[in-house]
């Protein structure tokens, strides 16, 4: 449409997602499910974020507790991922080696379970959105950023959007309630919402590894990423940039070959994994972020393994971009950064068998959306973060700080996270790196105390730039978005607002999580198909059960015989909010038979078709007090004396 026929277009929607990343893919299949209206606005030709335009569909997934067995995610999540991978297994002729994999991995890559080149893990996309009902519901415009919005009584009443293009015109999104789904957090300057950036002061929130000083331009590293394949006896080297000798002064203490465990004076291999310092070792570079293995597949299409670089190398902490108005320089600044890496790795980088630098390595445009293989878009690992209802901090998740099994338990949880607490270096700060628990997303850290009809779908939630470091990754990315998604179409089905919900409607929109399939306690046996998710689920996030300080087990197929002490915990509980029980406390505690999860489901029941007990539902994010370990479930019995046989039989 010419520009001069139409200057601004309006375009009307129940939800409006303003930018394209990953959690606001996962907030529009809630959406569609839900039966809304749906528009997405976004920066690049791709939606997708992290796994497409960004080029890296490498699921950056903690691989314990996460379980391939639908734990520690959502029911929509697993069908992603079990997209991607029979996107290759339906697509292609595998190998032996590939047929036999239990857990299927395209790329054998040792970061991630479940890898996929980018163009694939956008055709898994547009099948997720058709599925959902996008077809009719879904309308999305690539090549837009938000530039104004008008805000009238607490409600966004529409947002405005430019394109880089001049012969396209503005849009004015008119909707019912709006997702920020980008993420830098561009709406929040155009809302006049305080945000938080940068390296917040120790005194602010009292975390241990904090700055004394605050640093808003202490952001971390972003990187443009490099798809390349490799093909032997190949030679692909790309012009020497004009800046190459510029970044090798520069940037060229981090150009080595690069993986877990490897640093400049120890680095990787590029094909084969070592013995690193201390005997750790050390996988090898080129299969770090590998997203096709050919050892997998037995089929002409997929000749080559095809691999991600996402490394120091190519990781640009010199200069902040978020905010600026010279942003598209510093983008560029960067990408030439990856360019010159490209060309080391091609020319310079030590080869396994001896000599220097990796012609064999074709840069992959098919793959990137870009001429030069380069992604797109920036992998943006921190933007603005909004300053929530509820901050997530350090505190929170470090196992220096929360020294139980799991993080803080946080009473409107709405989904999960678990990863370590990995901050790239920053401009004008080091990296750091500290194990976490896993966490809890709570439902306050999605919504702005400054509006009504608002929450964020990514991962410019509320949490310090060091809890950040954990929530950041594709699973809690998805979660986020998954959960802003869901509740924008509760609060539009029941007329409620964005701001944090308790009582009867907090328990009203968890309910309605968990029956999509959204965890929101940690318990590693619990996937979100076993039968009696529901009930355990909603029952320890009220706190009517306590969880283990000591594992994320919750054994809910154990006999109540082995679990007598929590059977009598939860029916105290019950007697102390008042609750009739009548003869279930007998029935399911005396019948030695009865499973811990039947229990539970007797006494979820009992309370849906009672009312909640309102003490119950406003029960807080306080520990549960000295709950002794004897009460769990998990007591491995002695043996028998002579008494104890005798007094058995009797």
């Amino acid at each position: 449409m010419n520009n001069l026929q139409e200057k601004k277009k309006i375009v009307e929607c129940d939800v409006a997602i303003i930018g394209g990343g990953f959690g606001a893919i996962a907030a529009a299949q809630a959406c569609l499910e839900r039966g809304l209206r749906v528009v997405i606005s976004e920066q690049y030709p791709w939606v997708g974020g992290q796994a497409t335009s960004q080029a890296l569909c490498v699921l950056d997934e903690y691989h314990d507790p996460i379980s391939e067995a639908g734990v520690g995610y959502s029911r929509r999540y697993g069908g992603f991922r079990q997209s991607l991978r029979k996107h290759y297994q339906e697509g292609y002729r595998l190998s032996e080696f590939g047929r036999d994999q239990l857990y299927f991995n395209a790329g054998n890559s040792m970061n991630s379970m479940v890898v996929a080149e980018p163009p694939a893990a956008l055709k898994v996309i547009e099948d997720l959105f058709e599925k959902s009902g996008g077809k009719d519901r879904l309308t999305i415009f690539t090549n837009y950023v938000p530039t104004d919005a008008v805000v009238e009584n607490r409600l966004i009443q529409s947002v405005t959007c430019d394109s880089d293009s001049p012969n396209q015109p503005s849009l004015e999104i008119v909707a019912s309630f709006f997702l920020n789904g980008d993420e830098t957090g561009e709406l929040f300057p155009i809302l006049n919402l305080p945000f938080l950036i940068g390296a917040e002061a120790k005194s602010e929130f009292q975390e241990p590894h904090a700055p004394d000083d605050a640093a808003p331009d202490s952001v971390q590293s972003f990187t443009y990423c490099i798809a390349a394949e490799f093909v032997p006896g190949g030679s692909f080297v790309i012009s020497k940039p004009d800046d190459y000798e510029f970044w090798k002064e520069k940037h060229g203490d981090y150009f080595y070959l690069d993986a877990p465990g490897a640093r400049a004076d120890d680095p990787a291999l590029m094909f084969s994994a070592k013995k690193g310092r201390n005997d750790l070792p050390i996988p090898p570079a080129f299969y770090y972020r590998c997203m096709v293995d050919r050892a997998n597949f037995d089929d002409p299409r997929l000749p080559y393994s095809r691999t991600i670089f996402n490394v120091t190398g190519n990781d640009y902490y010199h200069e902040n971009a978020i905010g600026k108005e010279d942003r598209q320089e510093i983008y560029g600044r960067a990408r030439s950064l990856a360019k010159s890496y490209l060309y080391w790795l091609q020319t310079e980088a030590p080869r396994d068998e001896g000599g220097y630098g990796y012609p064999e390595l074709r840069p992959m445009p098919e793959l990137t959306g870009a001429p030069d293989g380069i992604a797109m878009a920036p992998y943006i690992r921190e933007g603005r973060r909004l300053r929530a209802c509820q901050i997530v901090t350090e505190n929170d998740i470090s196992t220096a700080t929360a020294k139980e099994a799991r993080g803080s338990h946080f009473r409107d949880s709405v989904g999960l996270g678990c990863f370590i607490i990995d901050i790239h270096r920053r401009n004008g700060a080091p990296s750091l790196s500290q194990m976490s628990r896993p966490y809890q997303i709570p439902l306050g850290a999605l919504l702005s105390p400054e509006l009504d009809n608002f929450a964020v779908a990514g991962k410019s939630i509320g949490v310090t730039q060091i809890a950040n470091g954990a929530y950041r990754l594709h699973n809690v990315e998805w979660a986020v978005g998954e959960a802003a998604g869901e509740f924008a179409a509760y609060a539009l089905e029941e007329e409620i607002s964005s701001q944090q919900i308790g009582g009867e409607q907090l328990k009203e929109f968890q309910s309605r999580l968990v029956k999509a399939g959204v965890p929101l306690c940690w318990f590693e046996d619990v996937s979100f198909d076993d039968p009696a998710f529901e009930a355990i689920q909603l029952l320890s996030v009220c706190k009517l059960l306590p969880m283990s300080r000591e594992h994320l087990r919750f054994n809910p197929y154990y006999s109540v015989a082995r679990s007598r002490k929590l059977a009598d915990f939860v029916f105290d509980r019950l007697d102390e909010y008042g609750v009739d029980y009548g003869s279930l406390r007998r029935k399911v505690v005396e019948i030695h038979c009865t499973r811990f999860a039947q229990l539970l489901i007797h006494v979820y029941r009992l309370l849906e078709r009672q009312k909640w007990p309102e003490p119950l539902l406003r029960a807080t994010n306080q520990p549960d007090g000295d709950v002794e370990s004897l009460l769990f479930n998990d007591v491995i019995p002695e043996g028998m004396d002579e008494t104890d046989k005798h007094a058995y039989k009797a």
